[in-house]
């Protein structure tokens, strides 16, 4: 097991330790402090995701449990999904200050995110913060700042896209009894969303069409992203392979807005080694 700062066992905060309702009220007003104003609070010079990445000791995407307090210090373990930099085990356990510094990134039990650890600290200035602060950038946090083909890439699956597409268009294509996939690589492929069926294709023009702008497999993630210009919405899936053809999603997320992708004109997908 990986730990940031390490406690022997008979050191190990005891579970009735955590938080009751008004710590973890404390924790949450904390974490909004943090996220919502953290280079105010911390006054550090954001840095890109290869100076995230080349700094940091360890890298991982992983999903929080649940926080031990005790009199001076607070212990939180988080579930190694896929990990991206250094040594680690299938669980990283973080020890750190409480109450903690206000450049310190606090997650809540369940919270995914790409975590960044240098010296045995999860900082806000490191890169650590909600997945939903990461999206644009996820796919060269996945990769390591690897962006560039490398080997023979693994695409992403069939079954992948269907549980991704699924999830993200389903209260969005409004029972329409057809809507294009532009993806080339499944063209000819049909999936079906609840009454809307889903043809991929190699071109189309028009609006009613759901535009694939990422496809990445790196390892057991794969994250599937898009737009869907007639709504206005654009959309990211991660999810996690667990079998051959089974996966898990870990999470999807929406943004109505102006999909600015060219009508007509297919986006790259992007894609690496296991």
């Amino acid at each position: 097991m990986s730990s940031g700062f390490s406690l022997a066992p008979d050191q190990r905060l005891p579970r009735s330790c955590r938080p009751g309702p008004i710590v973890a009220t404390m924790l949450v007003l904390v974490q909004l402090g943090l996220f919502g104003a953290p280079a105010a609070a911390c006054r550090y010079q954001p840095l890109t995701a290869v100076q995230q990445l080349e700094r940091a000791d360890q890298v991982f995407l992983g999903r929080a449990g649940p926080v031990e307090i005790g009199a001076q210090t607070a212990t939180q373990g988080f579930d190694v999904l896929y990990a991206i930099k250094g040594e680690l085990g299938r669980r990283f356990v973080r020890v750190y200050p409480w109450p903690s510094n206000t450049c310190a990134s606090v997650y809540e039990p369940g919270q995914l995110a790409v975590v960044f650890v240098k010296d045995g600290l999860i900082t806000v200035p490191s890169g650590s913060l909600p997945i939903e602060a990461q999206l644009a950038k996820l796919d060269v946090l996945l990769q390591g700042g690897h962006t560039g083909r490398r080997g023979k890439p693994v695409p992403v699956e069939l079954e992948a896209f269907r549980m991704a597409l699924t999830k993200a268009l389903l209260t969005h294509l409004h029972g329409r009894p057809k809507v294009a996939v532009l993806f080339g690589r499944f063209a000819g492929q049909e999936l079906t969303v609840g009454k809307t069926s889903l043809p991929f294709v190699e071109r189309a023009t028009g609006r009613n069409v759901v535009r694939i702008t990422r496809a990445l497999s790196v390892g057991p993630v794969r994250l599937v992203s898009g737009a869907y210009p007639l709504e206005g919405y654009v959309f990211d899936a991660l999810l996690l392979q667990t079998g051959a053809e089974q996966f898990q999603l870990l999470g999807h997320w929406g943004r109505e807005q102006s999909a600015r992708v060219p009508p007509g004109r297919a986006v790259r997908a992007f894609e690496s080694d296991p």
